[in-house]
């Protein structure tokens, strides 16, 4: 993610310079993570983790030019702390994470943008829907 980028997301959601702090330090946490990964499959000679690294960065590529979306980052950020804690977080509280505090309204279709976003990050949603029994 690009730096101004980031910077228009946080002053969006409101973050302080603590949270610029926190997320600067996970992004360098991740950052080392992917490192480790990378010269350990040189090590290793694991032509196929390299590959595996070399798709990624393929696939990433295309989104280089394309316009910031600060849901899917937010989405992404979110997805970690989560992962982190270990707790997951209904379809509300995301939307109401991403809308930083401002009223979030149950749309007809139950979220289903928020559902795919979410979806296509494999972001670990709570079950926030009452089943119905057979």
């Amino acid at each position: 993610m690009k730096d101004n980028s980031f910077r228009k997301f946080a002053k969006a959601h409101g973050w302080t310079a603590e949270d610029d702090l926190f997320f600067t330090k996970i992004f360098r946490m991740q950052q080392r993570a992917i490192c480790s990964v990378f010269l350990q499959a040189l090590n290793n000679y694991d032509g196929h983790k390299i590959l595996e690294i070399a798709n990624a960065v393929w696939h990433f590529k295309r989104f280089k030019d394309a316009s910031f979306d600060p849901d899917r980052s937010g989405l992404i950020l979110m997805k970690e702390l989560a992962e982190r804690s270990g707790e997951k977080f209904t379809i509300r509280e995301v939307a109401q994470f991403l809308a930083a505090g401002k009223e979030v309204k149950t749309t007809e279709d139950g979220f289903s943008a928020l559902r795919r976003k979410c979806r296509e990050i494999n972001f670990p949603l709570a079950e926030s829907r009452k089943k119905r029994r057979k």
